[in-house]
């Protein structure tokens, strides 16, 4: 998955965000990456864990999910 939106500075920003209440992990990456990315997914496999240093993250470990395949019209912030 290439990045979402470039912010003013020329950082890059991923799809991203957090479980909603009652969400599992895998409801919620496929929730986020369709309101953020247009993109349906049906199988979603956990990866790995990442460290992710930076001025904008709550966290400082993201889940990284891997889905092999996806359907709809990708739209979002192409600057």
């Amino acid at each position: 998955m290439t990045p979402t939106s470039r912010s003013a500075n020329g950082t890059w920003s991923l799809v991203g965000g957090g479980s909603e209440e009652g969400e599992s992990p895998h409801e919620a990456i496929v929730r986020e990456l369709r309101e953020e990315t247009g993109l349906v997914l049906d199988v979603v496999t956990p990866f790995t864990w990442a460290e992710t240093p930076g001025p904008c993250v709550t966290e400082k470990r993201i889940q990284v999910f891997v889905a092999p395949r996806w359907a709809g019209e990708r739209h979002g912030d192409d600057r």
